[in-house]
């Protein structure tokens, strides 16, 4: 038998020694045991996640609050609608904007449908039953939220918030509109019970002393946020009628109809309510509501409106004070798609870490501090808040929440150049006020300015864009 020599025996014991160092590795300082060899980049040392704000002043809250939960650094840019153009695409990974400019931001290829590691977790996460999927968290969005998510059949956005306007009033009855409350689409002929309806509304407003001066001082110096609440409340009532079915174009020649009788029966109900209660039909939602709650006595006020969730906490509504009848606020309510969206930019390289960013926004604690900032920011349904203490507050959310299916966003102005059908609109309701009894004639005269936009536009561009923003294309 041949005799191994030591010097083999050596470089033997040495050769497995490796083997087994290449197989098991090596604990290094700092390093767990079986972890990769590759060296990763540091989260800090990572490029920076670019976020454009279009619109809104939430930057400091986001740079505060995201530092704290990584070391990824972000840079946030504000820009405004005017400086809304395709080259910033190339500079976003994550963009913030109102669900009103979805149109604009998917024309101008600045996002993209949203991942599906961007649509976070629920607030309130329960065990499903055994054996049985749980939900999509797609699913447990509230209904508005995912209406306002989808543009046509895409799901382009996490939502942040879309709170639903309601009417609000105190001595005046809001009983006569409980008819059009059709949560399963089972009133036929709208048009004429919204007639009705107006109407006996503003006879139980009648006795309530004007304030034309008021009003004057108000038109002429009105905020964008203020006339944007004008033309939601006109639409908000122009849903009570079939122009809820019908929409703003007639889509075979793609021409507005503004001037159709719903739409005028919206235009007069909104001018004699603004001349009788300027302080809550041409000031913004927020403000509006405010005026509602602080009314003493006997004083008629109605508003169309949502509360802010940054009111103080101490704000009473006086519901249970022997000198104020109580607050009604109606069962109908609408989405009119106004809260901030969140979306993967079109062009980014880092839709991994863009896509965390935005499923973190979603996380309970960041809605709870980002919603006492703005009103375009809401909470998950069942997520507690200081605001709980306000009867208003709780009834106008119970409302809120109710609805869990879906609408069609037929009167949602929110497809292309959205801003500027909506400023055309603004002005013409503005001049009706003024003018009540010319409200057919501006009607008529708003949808020529509109066709002309459209046509401005080109046909074949903006088509796709009102089809899919109002529902009637899939």
């Amino acid at each position: 038998m041949q005799k191994i020599s030591p010097l083999l025996l050596r470089y033997g014991f040495v050769a497995l020694f490796c083997l087994v160092l290449s197989v098991t590795g090596c604990d290094q300082p700092g390093k767990k045991a079986g972890a990769k060899s590759t060296p990763s980049i540091a989260a800090k040392d990572r490029p920076p996640i670019r976020i454009m704000l279009l619109e809104h002043s939430l930057e400091e809250d986001l740079k505060l609050r995201w530092s704290s939960f990584s070391e990824q650094p972000i840079e946030i840019e504000k820009v405004s609608v005017d400086q809304l153009a395709e080259p910033l695409s190339d500079k976003a990974d994550v963009w913030i904007f109102p669900a009103l400019l979805t149109g604009d931001m998917i024309a101008l290829n600045c996002i993209s449908p949203l991942p599906n590691a961007a649509v976070g977790k629920p607030f309130d996460i329960q065990d499903s039953p055994e054996g049985q999927p749980s939900r999509s968290v797609t699913e447990q969005w509230p209904a508005r939220w995912r209406s306002a998510s989808r543009f046509g059949a895409s799901l382009i956005a996490l939502p942040l918030g879309s709170p639903q306007l309601v009417a609000v009033s105190r001595n005046v009855s809001l009983k006569s509109l409980d008819p059009l409350d059709d949560p399963n689409n089972a009133v036929d002929d709208r048009s004429s019970i919204a007639a009705q309806v107006w109407s006996a509304i503003l006879v139980d407003s009648s006795g309530y002393t004007a304030n034309p001066e008021r009003m004057k001082q108000l038109i002429s110096s009105t905020t964008d946020a203020q006339r944007d609440a004008i033309v939601d409340r006109f639409l908000w009532i122009a849903s009570t009628t079939n122009a809820k079915r019908r929409g703003f174009f007639d889509l075979n020649k793609l021409k507005a109809k503004l001037s159709s009788p719903d739409f005028v029966l919206a235009a007069d109900a909104l001018s004699v309510l603004a001349a009788k209660f300027p302080e809550t039909f041409l000031t913004t939602h927020e403000e509006a509501w405010s005026s509602i709650v602080s009314a003493q006595g006997k004083t008629k006020s109605i508003a169309i409106a949502f509360p802010s969730d940054t009111a103080p906490s101490n704000e009473l509504d006086n519901r249970n004070s022997a000198e104020s009848e109580a607050l009604q606020i109606s069962k109908i309510v609408w989405n009119p798609t106004g809260g901030l969206l969140a979306s993967v930019g079109k062009k980014t390289r880092q839709t991994s870490v863009a896509s965390q960013f935005i499923a973190w926004l979603s996380d309970g604690e960041q809605r709870n501090t980002l919603a006492e900032r703005s009103s375009s920011v809401e909470r998950w349904p069942a997520q507690p808040s200081k605001n709980s203490i306000r009867e208003d507050y709780r009834l106008y959310q119970n409302l809120n929440n109710r609805d869990s299916r879906m609408e069609q966003t037929t009167l949602s102005i929110r497809f292309q150049s959205a801003r500027k059908y909506r400023s055309i609109l603004a002005d013409t309701l503005l001049e009706i006020i003024q003018q009540p009894e010319t409200s057919r004639e501006k009607l008529e005269e708003c949808s020529q300015k509109w066709n002309a936009l459209t046509e401005s536009i080109g046909l074949s561009n903006i088509r796709p864009s009102i089809e899919q923003a109002t529902g009637f294309s899939q």
